[in-house]
């Protein structure tokens, strides 16, 4: 069992990896595989143990397979705090889904005549 379930982090780890969470953010919405890995720590384990080789394909996958990052066009992020591995650590959540955009919608305000 374990003793402590949440770590205190300082302020600046803090915001090194809301800095980083951020980053990586924009590099995954953006598609840019070789901004991901350049985030991503050389002796880093990832998605249950893999190294870095193996987990840049992965993210490949993500963004370029048949259902991956490129054909969708909206993008929902929710933060929150880690329970799991390292509790107490800011998390992200990255929601990629297809809305449909009527012609009308995208712009709504009046023009000058």
């Amino acid at each position: 069992m374990r003793k402590n379930l949440i770590q205190k982090f300082s302020e600046e780890e803090m915001g090194m990896n809301s800095d980083l969470l951020n980053d990586f953010s924009h590099a995954f919405s953006s598609s840019d595989i070789n901004a991901i890995l350049d985030l991503l720590h050389d002796q880093g384990r990832f998605f249950n143990g893999m190294n870095k080789g193996k987990a840049a394909g992965v993210f490949y996958k993500m963004i370029h397979g048949p259902k991956g990052v490129k054909s969708r066009n909206s993008f929902k992020y929710n933060r929150g705090i880690s329970l799991d591995i390292f509790p107490g650590q800011e998390v992200l959540e990255i929601r990629c889904y297809n809305e449909s955009f009527d012609d009308d919608s995208c712009f709504d305000f009046e023009t000058p005549d």
